[in-house]
């Protein structure tokens, strides 16, 4: 298996202690972590992640934790019913972080008797909370990725092109 890149764990990471946790997601480095490690890794850096934005934030210290190593035990092994593609990896984010915001949601409001749900809340929380995350995932995780490798395919399939060119123009002057 090849070793998978960490950078995305570490710009989520900057960009959390730059701006306020909630703006910024760690839906999409889950979506990359559940397809390349197993649960219990999955676990470990889920519980990491938590006690990353528990640090920084000024809420309750481990609701975090908590959150992000629950969403990992319900989603890691549902990951194989997503494929690969763009598509499914944008399905696959937008899963993680409407579990993300249910759960959320439901500890802001467990203390309470009624829980007042506007439309307003459940447009922004349900829908464009996760579909923001799932964009942000493909467009700056996903898709340069997918360039890189293509790059680095293209040139080497050059390199070696030329190597070959190179090896049988000398080979005829012999």
């Amino acid at each position: 298996m090849r070793k998978k890149s960490i950078i995305p764990f570490f710009l989520i990471s900057l960009a959390i202690m730059i701006k306020e946790p909630f703006f910024f997601s760690f839906a999409p480095f889950f979506a990359i972590l559940y397809k390349t490690k197993k649960i219990a890794p999955s676990l470990w850096v889920a519980a990491s992640c938590g006690l990353l934005v528990d640090t920084f934030s000024i809420g309750t210290f481990g609701v975090n934790t908590i959150m992000f190593t629950f969403v990992t035990l319900i989603t890691h092994e549902k990951q194989k019913y997503f494929s690969d593609t763009s598509l499914g990896r944008l399905f696959f984010v937008f899963v993680i972080s409407l579990q993300c915001s249910v759960i959320t949601y439901t500890y802001e409001n467990i203390d309470k008797l009624v829980a007042v749900t506007t439309s307003n809340t459940l447009l922004s929380d349900f829908l464009v909370s996760p579909i923001l995350d799932a964009l942000m995932g493909l467009i700056l995780f996903y898709w340069p990725s997918k360039i890189y490798f293509f790059i680095k395919k293209i040139f080497f399939f050059f390199c070696f092109l030329y190597k070959g060119l190179k090896t049988k123009k000398y080979d005829n002057l012999t």
